[in-house]
Order: C-alpha cells, then sequence, then structure tokens
C-alpha cells in the first residue's frame, strides 16, 4: 500500500495537522507514507517524506503536470485529499479514478450552509465527493452534519466514521491534586474563552491558577478583561502545555472530534466540556470527564469540583478511555478501512 496525503499547510488549520497524524499513523503500520505540502520547507515532517511537488497555489503549472506527477514518479495505491484542496483538482480525481487509484477524503468540519458562503463553499465539496471513492467523517455528529449532500446520499461513495488519533506519550502525567485549570485553543467566537476565563472569578475555585495557551483575534480582549488568568500565546510544545495543567475545560459552541480533549486524556487529565457536536463520543460523563448542558459559569463550576471531590477515579478513566484512541488502534482500523477500498 502506497498513500499519497495531499494537504495545505498547518497555518491553514487544524485539519492539516490531523491529517499528518493520519499519515503517521498509517507509516507505524507498515505503510509507504508521502505526505504533500508544498508550503513547507522540511523534507521530512515528524518522519514523513514530504514530495514538494506544486499540486496547488501560486505554484500551480497545469493539471496535466499533477496527473503525470502522481501517476509516474509517486505511482501511489491511494490518495487521500483535504477538502480545501479538492475543488481545484476536480477533473484530476476523475482521471485519476481511471488509473485505479482509489481517492477520499477526511471531513473534520461540521456543514457551512449557515450563509451563502457556506452553502457556496458546501456546493463545491459536495461536488468532489461524489466524485470520491470513499468520504472519512471524524465523529458521526460530522457524519450528520453532512446528511443533507447528496454525496453523502449516493450509495456509491463509501462512508466511514474513524476518529481522530492520540500520539500517546510513554509517560503518563502523575495524578496528583489539581491546582492549574487550562484551556487550550483559538480565541476566537466559536471557542468562547471568555467563558472559560469567567471562571477565574467564581469563587469556589478561586484557589486555581488559570492558564490559557493559544491565540487568536479575542485574545488581546480577553487579557484586558481578566487580569488573573494567565495567557500563554501560542505554544508549539504539547508536553509544556500539558504539564502545566490539571484539569481541562472546553466552552466551544460546537466541536467534532478535539484533539485536545485525546491530547489531556492520553496524559490522565479530565476534561470539562458542553454537550454538544461529537464531543459525547469521546468524553464519557462521570468517567474521563464531565459534561455540562449550558454555558453559565455555576454549571462549569459544579462539574469542575465533582472531578476535584474524585480525581483519581476520573485519571483512571482517562488512561482506560484513551486506550481507543491511539495511533496504534486508529492506525489499524485505517489501514483495514483502506485495504477494503
Amino acid at each position: 500500500m502506497k498513500v499519497l496525503l495531499i494537504s495545505p499547510s498547518p497555518v491553514f488549520g487544524g485539519a492539516s495537522t490531523a491529517t499528518i497524524s493520519i499519515a503517521r499513523m498509517l507509516q507505524a503500520n507498515g505503510a509507504e507514507v508521502i505526505y504533500s505540502d508544498e508550503y513547507d520547507s522540511l523534507d521530512m515532517r515528524n518522519g514523513l517524506v514530504v514530495d514538494h511537488y506544486p499540486y496547488h497555489g501560486r505554484k500551480f503549472k497545469s493539471h496535466s503536470e499533477t496527473i503525470r506527477h502522481i501517476i509516474k514518479d509517486v505511482n501511489p495505491t491511494h490518495v487521500i485529499w483535504t477538502p480545501l484542496v479538492m475543488p481545484y483538482y476536480y477533473f484530476d480525481i476523475l482521471k485519476m479514478r481511471k488509473k485505479g487509484i482509489r481517492q477520499l477524503t477526511v471531513i473534520h468540519s461540521i456543514s457551512l450552509s449557515q450563509n451563502l458562503k457556506g452553502r457556496m463553499m458546501d456546493y463545491f465539496v459536495s461536488r468532489c465527493l461524489s466524485i470520491l471513492d470513499a468520504i472519512v467523517f471524524v465523529s458521526n455528529y460530522t457524519l450528520k452534519s453532512w446528511s443533507h449532500s447528496k454525496a453523502v446520499k449516493s450509495q456509491n461513495v463509501v462512508k466511514k466514521v474513524i476518529y481522530n488519533a492520540v500520539d500517546t506519550p510513554d509517560e503518563k502525567n502523575e495524578i496528583r491534586k489539581p491546582s492549574c485549570i487550562g484551556f487550550v485553543g483559538r480565541f476566537s467566537d466559536e471557542k468562547q474563552p471568555s467563558v472559560f476565563c469567567s471562571l477565574s472569578r467564581d469563587r469556589r475555585l478561586k484557589e486555581f491558577v488559570f492558564h490559557t495557551y493559544g491565540d487568536g483575534p479575542l485574545l488581546n480582549h480577553c487579557k484586558e478583561a481578566f487580569p488573573d488568568v494567565i495567557f500563554h500565546g501560542k505554544v508549539n510544545d504539547i508536553n509544556e502545555i500539558y504539564n502545566n495543567i490539571d484539569l481541562l475545560v472546553l466552552t466551544s459552541k460546537f466541536e467534532n472530534c478535539p484533539m485536545v480533549i485525546l491530547e489531556a486524556m492520553s496524559r490522565r487529565i479530565p476534561c470539562v466540556a458542553p454537550n454538544v457536536g461529537g464531543i459525547p463520543e469521546i468524553l464519557k460523563d462521570g468517567v474521563n470527564g464531565k459534561l455540562y448542558n449550558s454555558y453559565r459559569t455555576d454549571e462549569i463550576a459544579d462539574a469542575i469540583e465533582d472531578i476535584i471531590g474524585n480525581r483519581d477515579n476520573y485519571s483512571k478513566g482517562c488512561y482506560e478511555c484513551s486506550l481507543a484512541f491511539t495511533f496504534e488502534n486508529i492506525g489499524k482500523e485505517w489501514e483495514s478501512f483502506l485495504s477494503s477500498l
């Protein structure tokens, strides 16, 4: 099996970062993997071969060159496209299908059809989805949100839910008395960081230190409004982040299969998160964290107090639940699925 993953740079969002994780999983399970990112100046990324051929963007020259390169030089058995890239290569996908190359994509986000721009993007992506061999969704919620698409309804396209995976650290975080409550994510409207920062004013949580990791358009506002919260900005070292957090809190309006929960869970760090989107599919209430149903700080504080009072049980639950999302287990699921196409 030889798999080519065509993805934009990670600066374009979490979907491309997750694509890198898929590449690493497949490689760990014995597949020959090439990760394509024309914007990356590295020859290797986390042990992956990086193909610099200009599939899209300003360097793009012609569709025929793309086809010749993929078929002659790369010669993959499978191509995994990210949705952002597919619309550039509608006719290329058709040509590669005729050559027997199996092609699929991974949908990491909800359908965008809340406004005119979203409907237009949905239309172009859906057209591409209809000519693929398969579509992978990162949660049942994500699949449901795209259920209106003709491509998803079609019986000619294979649909599969495969959750995101986490590269489990060699050493698990020690179980200790929680003192640091953390937020990890983009400071944007859908993540509602101000809701998290408001928890620092709850009198029941005054003994805790509140840390945030991430940047975005709302960062400066939160810094001014909540001087008691520690803002680290963007930190690339994932271990540095989770070594400084004892309990993770999400305040998002929606999520699909959030990597931050998987990352924390693999380090025995419980999570408090809203009961929205795909979160309940990976966070089991009362086992590896707590779900809440409103964004009131008193309800979130109740959930935090429950975890604090049962810290050992929640930490053990995190470790046990994380085993289902390891690179090894999810990687085998990917390998089996690709072999079946």
